[in-house]
């Protein structure tokens, strides 16, 4: 059974009337409020994400990608990624000895080798990913460089689907999203090029850089959404879950802002001290 329109919309505002001051309180406060958001999201993203692993027949053990995903976020807060490396080998390890015990409990290989690499590779692409968006915000200036690629995502988003809906002929990916197009795309760009140059400007990291930046979120929104959106049509879903009311699941709030916070994080680390505005 279909929902309503108006009670689609209705849940949609009160959902994001409760969660947007729980994520601006984290973000104005900082470290440790961010990381701590940050790990819980990567954590319930890897949860879905490997729902949706079991649904396509993969024999994943959930605790492996979400353990894995908690930490590589929460590590990129705490210590600043000095610790990555050595996470990501005893991820790998512990996940093979794991499958192997089960594989020798059993007496025959009950863990096909898909299934053993996707519970790690959630894990890294939700955890590694999206821990970003922690180290953004204990680097120099990290508010204002979260707000710009976080709202500017937001803003791409918004702006493809009102574009999209309204003006959009051209599809993009029919066989992955159907209702996206290559017009609703262009709106998105726009959208993010328009917020990243003013907000840069204002906050004073410049203007030059916020259109870089815009650029980037611009171009690669698409991908992050296209990306998901094509593990939900091979698992037959239309959401990753629904944990949030109106809005789906959080993977699928999680999808584009898992590209665009490495991104703005490496840009702002590397990037822009090269070039700082005068």
């Amino acid at each position: 059974m279909q929902i309503p329109l108006r009670s689609s919309l209705r849940q949609r505002v009160i959902s994001a009337a409760i969660i947007l001051p729980v994520v601006a309180a984290c973000a104005w406060f900082g470290h440790p409020w961010m990381t701590l958001l940050v790990g819980l999201v990567a954590g319930l993203g890897a949860y879905e994400f490997a729902h949706l692993g079991r649904r396509l027949g993969l024999d994943i053990a959930t605790a492996i990608p979400v353990t894995v995903a908690v930490l590589l976020a929460l590590e990129r807060g705490f210590y600043g990624g000095r610790y990555q490396a050595g996470l990501l080998a005893l991820s790998v390890l512990f996940s093979t000895m794991w499958y192997v015990w089960r594989s020798w409990r059993s007496g025959h290989a009950t863990a096909p080798t898909e299934s053993w690499a996707v519970s790690v590779l959630i894990g890294v692409y939700v955890g590694f990913l999206g821990g970003h968006l922690a180290a953004i915000r204990i680097i120099a200036g990290g508010l204002q460089w979260l707000v710009l690629g976080v709202v500017g995502m937001w803003l791409s988003d918004t702006g493809a689907y009102f574009v999209g809906s309204t003006l959009g002929r051209h599809k993009m990916a029919p066989s992955l999203s159907p209702k996206k197009t290559w017009e609703g795309a262009v709106g998105g760009l726009v959208t993010a090029l328009l917020f990243c140059v003013v907000f840069a400007w204002l906050s004073g990291i410049g203007a030059w850089h916020g259109l870089a930046v815009g650029l980037m979120i611009g171009l690669i929104c698409p991908f992050g959404d296209l990306a998901i959106s094509m593990v939900k049509r091979q698992s037959k879903v239309k959401d990753s879950g629904n944990l949030i009311p109106g809005h789906g699941g959080m993977l699928d709030r999680l999808d584009t802002l898992l590209f665009v916070a490495p991104l703005v994080f490496y840009y702002a680390t590397i990037i822009y001290p090269l070039f700082p505005r005068p």
